[in-house]
């Protein structure tokens, strides 16, 4: 015998299929975000003629991306140029999907990753403090609407939280040794990163 049908009508089976979709999105966001941040940053850069387009790789769609997948595919140090404000924030949404495997790597194998790590946390803090120079420019800017203005705030605001994740994220891996209380911060989900939403 067969089993019986879960969805009998046409809205019933569309239902189900936003659902699901939904549910997909929220166990996915991360990576979803981080995917469609690399898709912009590339059609951005293929529509410059002055820009050398660089082959983006698809990230894996894990729950922890790796660190070779993200620096292998964005170009966000090599071009310090903020064209807009959808480029700021997709900087924003790539290096705050990239500070979690970094400090996965430092917490599991510190000694072996603690320089490559603090090397690649300092581009990141470079290229937020283009990012916030940006957008302080952007909310001096006395011709834009107030509408504008307050988007620009709120990016302005997640900016500054990012900057505060990756500058102790930083502190951490210039010890010469792990600090004691980070390993325990980390399991907790108490630094800095893992409160940013």
């Amino acid at each position: 015998m067969a089993r019986p049908q879960l969805h009998n009508t046409e809205e019933e089976r569309i239902n189900a299929a936003w659902r699901y979709r939904a549910k997909y999105y929220e166990r996915n966001k991360k990576a979803i975000g981080l995917k469609m941040a690399m898709k912009y940053r590339q059609k951005k850069y293929d529509s410059h003629s002055d820009c050398a387009p660089k082959p983006l790789s698809t990230p894996k769609l894990s729950s922890r991306p790796s660190i070779s997948s993200i620096s292998s595919c964005t170009t966000s140090h090599k071009n310090g140029i903020i064209r807009d404000i959808n480029d700021a924030q997709s900087k924003l949404v790539v290096i705050c999907a990239e500070l979690e495997p970094l400090s996965h790597r430092m917490v599991h194998d510190f000694q072996d990753h603690r320089e490559g790590v603090q090397e690649r946390l300092s581009q990141h803090l470079q290229t937020l403090e283009r990012v916030h120079e940006y957008l302080r420019l952007e909310t001096l800017d006395a011709d834009s609407e107030s509408s504008r203005i307050a988007i620009v705030a709120g990016v302005m605001c997640r900016c500054k939280a990012i900057l505060m994740a990756a500058e102790e994220l930083w502190c951490y891996s210039a010890t010469s040794e792990i600090d004691e209380e980070m390993i325990p911060r980390f399991h907790r989900r108490g630094l800095l990163f893992q409160t940013i939403v």
